[in-house]
């Protein structure tokens, strides 16, 4: 007789835990659960990986006296992982394949839309499959919709329920990559929770700019003239969210706009940068307002590298280029790892805690293990092996859980 599965995932949603048991099987048996994932996107990825890739977890068990395995207390022996984790074969799924995607600059109106994944757990006695079991999980609720917004400095996709009026909003920004994708993947999660989100490409796709240079600060002013003027959207509760380039871009646009009443900064800096062209200086600001440069500091790559791991003031920064948090009246969240392999995000936090005379409002959340790549719940991270799984995975679901929370307590 084939095993029974029984999967316990109410909400359905890629970042909150799921329940898996199987029963019906040989008593004090090893047993092997194999994960494949299809359709399947990773924020933690790299952009270059083809998206058709599947994705395979599989780790062995004993069963009960009873033949059952409930993976939030039966320990895998072997395998992707080891010891009780209900979420073990999610969090250690690899793809298959290092197939890369054609380099190509992406189209806008083509751009996947990634709201879901297809999942497929089998139960094999030696070599033998004894069962299976397949479901969905979602990024964006099946309830939402989407669409695409033109802007004339950035381009965005709009997420939201149909019937929704006078909600809180956010931007999401994401970083150096460029493109949409994976500032699409955090505000479909946002929406998830109630509030309008609007992912937004500043360079990277198809008539924006191909470099991080010169990026006009417009494309902030405009998305929010767009969501002031939406009946979806309460005009008093808009806040912005931005990871690594762009949680520079959220707090540089939140010194100038005060319309922004909450912002969470991942992986920030405390300074506008220099811009870049591909991977090189490009000699000007990373952003222009009026078209004018920014002030911006440059990178001198033996000091910035030598700051990012010494945890030392080697780089010299521009005066003019620095945040200055009596310009910021929105409260904020800084997520910021102690050990960030990109640039010294946990000195950017510590010289903007040093301004604050008054920081009721603001909060700080420090990874201790964690780095550049921190994301969203429940999502394969391979980019830290040296240090446990469970302590990655902990510290990701800490930080996504507070960006959640700062979100729904000041907007």
């Amino acid at each position: 007789m084939a095993c029974h599965f029984q999967i316990s995932d109410k909400e359905q949603m890629a970042d909150q835990d799921l329940r898996i048991t199987v029963s019906h099987l040989p008593i004090f048996t090893e047993i092997r659960l194999v994960l494949e994932l299809e359709d399947y996107y990773c924020i933690n990825a790299p952009m270059t990986l083809d998206s058709k890739v599947k994705w395979r977890s599989s780790a062995v068990f004993l069963t009960d006296s009873k033949g059952q395995i409930d993976l939030s207390k039966t320990p895998a022996l072997k395998g992707s992982y080891t010891g009780i984790n209900a979420m073990g074969l999610f969090e250690t799924a690899q793809p298959e394949r290092k197939r890369k995607r054609k380099s190509q600059t992406p189209v806008f109106k083509d751009l996947s839309l990634n709201d879901r994944f297809y999942c497929k757990i089998t139960a094999f006695k030696d070599n033998t499959a004894i069962g299976c079991c397949s479901f969905q999980r979602y990024y964006l609720p099946k309830t939402l919709r989407f669409k695409n917004i033109y802007l004339n400095k950035a381009k965005a996709r709009l997420f939201y329920g149909k019937e929704w009026r006078n909600r809180p909003a956010i931007i999401v920004l994401s970083g150096s990559e460029g493109g949409l994708e994976k500032a699409q993947n955090i505000a479909q999660l946002l929406a998830s929770r109630g509030f309008v989100t609007m992912s937004l490409a500043y360079f990277g796709l198809d008539g924006l700019p191909a470099d991080l240079c010169r990026i006009p600060l417009e494309s902030i002013e405009e998305a929010l003239a767009f969501l002031k003027s939406s009946s979806l959207v309460d005009s008093q509760r808009i806040g912005i969210y931005g990871r690594s380039k762009g949680a520079e871009l959220a707090l540089l646009a939140a010194s100038y706009f005060q319309e922004i009443k909450a912002i969470v900064a991942n992986a920030p800096t405390d300074c506008v940068y220099e811009g870049l062209k591909g991977k090189w200086n490009a000699g000007c600001s990373s952003w222009t307002y009026r078209e004018k440069e920014i002030p911006y500091t440059k990178f001198q790559l033996l000091n910035f590298a030598a700051e990012r791991f010494f945890h030392k003031k080697l780089l010299k920064k521009n005066t003019a280029s620095l945040f200055s948090m009596a310009d910021i009246s929105a409260p904020c969240l800084f997520i910021a790892a102690l050990e960030d392999e990109i640039w010294d995000a946990y000195g950017a936090v510590t010289n903007i805690m040093k301004q604050l005379k008054d920081n009721t409002k603001h909060d700080f959340l420090i990874t201790p293990h964690l780095g550049h790549m921190n994301t969203v719940s429940y999502q394969p991270n391979w980019r830290y092996r040296k240090w446990p799984l469970s302590v990655i995975q902990s510290e990701t679901r800490r930080s996504w859980q507070a960006t959640v929370e700062h979100f729904q307590h000041f907007l």
